[in-house]
């Protein structure tokens, strides 16, 4: 089942380490900037990369692109019966917010 997660609710749950975040860009977006913590699976190979019992299974999985788009397909990809997260706005909504990137070497 796909749900929205707004930005507040993922900055609470990084503070805490209960959240697993996936960033859906392709990697050269992903290396020119990202929300720290987060795991790199472009869309264009998630659905043969990605695996939920790879993850936690109880820490929900929240899927970010750069506004949202990408990553709800990305969440149609996952099995209706897992539980997955997109974030509202994206990475562009992240740093409306005034929220850092960091940036891969």
């Amino acid at each position: 089942m796909i749900h929205d997660m707004d930005i507040q609710t993922l900055v609470g749950h990084l503070r805490n380490g209960t959240v697993t975040l996936i960033d859906v860009r392709e990697a050269h977006e992903f290396q020119a900037g990202h929300i720290e913590g987060a795991k790199s699976i472009p869309l264009s190979v998630f659905p043969s990369q990605f695996h939920r019992a790879d993850y936690p299974l109880d820490k929900p999985v929240v899927l970010q692109c750069q506004a949202g788009v990408r990553s709800m397909k990305a969440c149609n990809v996952v099995s209706p019966e897992t539980d997955v997260y997109n974030l509202v706005g994206g990475l562009n909504a992240w740093i409306v917010a005034g929220l850092d990137v960091v940036t891969s070497e």
